[in-house]
């Protein structure tokens, strides 16, 4: 499983990027969404 540990993310957000990361295991959902994904899912938490 991918952890992700951002310092400037709260703690709510770490939280969720680290559950879509889970469930973002599936290289078929990754290559889908691209190599971007993570910075994608930073601006709709924004």
């Amino acid at each position: 499983m991918t952890r992700i540990e951002d310092r400037q993310l709260g703690k709510r957000e770490t939280i969720a990027l680290n559950l879509l990361s889970s469930a973002i295991e599936s290289d078929v959902v990754r290559a889908a969404l691209g190599p971007d994904w993570t910075n994608r899912v930073k601006r709709i938490l924004a």
